[in-house]
């Protein structure tokens, strides 16, 4: 009988959380329209540059639209894994309508792909576990570090 009475406080706790989480909206107001248009240049500048956009989306949401980092980073995400949907489906249609060779290596993307999942879930852990604080200043050394980096590449070239 214990075990049932563990399974409805168990059920009841869900259910006062899933509350919870419905009475967290966003409104809409001018700043977001601001961010969704900056974030609809950036996804196309990325997206033409062939990389995800989440080191741009995470400041414009933040910072243009005032949402907290959290949230900012989750729609990150999800615009990330849009855009990679769509670039997929563009590349597929591109092989299909001219034929011949796949503009898509599937072997680097089976080897790359569980790394990948592993850092996904990791970065999600670590985005539940920590304090927005101190999510702020990895963003910000990873975002410094990958700058420099890059630059140091293009000036090379």
């Amino acid at each position: 009988m214990l075990k049932m009475e563990e399974l409805t406080n168990t059920s009841h706790q869900w259910s006062d959380l899933q509350k919870q989480f419905l009475e967290i909206q966003l409104k809409f107001s001018p700043p977001l329209v601001r961010a969704g248009v900056l974030c609809f240049i950036a996804v196309s500048l990325s997206s033409a540059g062939g990389i995800g956009g989440g080191g741009l989306f995470v400041p414009i949401l933040t910072i243009v639209g005032g949402l907290e980092l959290k949230t900012a980073s989750t729609f990150s995400t999800f615009m990330v894994a849009g855009g990679s949907v769509v670039n997929i489906l563009c590349a597929m249609v591109i092989n299909c309508i001219h034929g011949g060779k796949s503009l898509i290596d599937f072997d680097i993307a089976l080897m790359s792909e569980p790394c990948l999942l592993l850092g996904v879930s990791i970065g999600v852990v670590c985005n539940i576990i920590f304090p927005e604080w101190l999510i702020t200043m990895l963003f910000v050394a990873f975002l410094a570090w990958t700058t420099s980096k890059t630059c140091r590449i293009g000036v090379v070239s």
